[in-house]
């Protein structure tokens, strides 16, 4: 019994690695979008009278803000993969231990 039970939770290591590592990557988003928040409050606290569909700037801020966005784009697309990954490896760990016990029960 303690071998199979041993066996269901091998992969605990694994999950809390990935979990870690998909906290970390969406840490990180949080980050970078709180900088460019700041920083987009910083400007409009600099420029009031300034309208950014208006100004001659615009463009390139909504270009810049683009660009944010593209690079972001991967890092939410890798947090949203790796959740998957731990939910589907959380899963399958529950489903080893629940084979385990099935088996232990008959």
């Amino acid at each position: 019994r303690h071998e199979q039970r041993g066996a269901a939770r091998a992969s605990q290591p694994e999950v809390a690695r990935v979990f870690h590592v998909a906290f970390e990557v969406h840490e990180r988003v949080v980050r970078r979008l709180e900088v460019l928040r700041a920083r987009a409050l910083e400007h409009a606290a600099r420029h009031p009278e300034e309208d950014v569909d208006d100004a001659p700037h615009g463009q390139h801020v909504r270009e810049d803000a683009q660009q944010d966005h593209a690079k972001l784009q991967p890092a939410v697309r890798d947090t949203v993969q790796l959740a998957a990954a731990v939910l589907g490896l959380g899963a399958a760990h529950h489903q080893v231990g629940d084979e385990l016990e099935d088996g232990r029960a008959r």
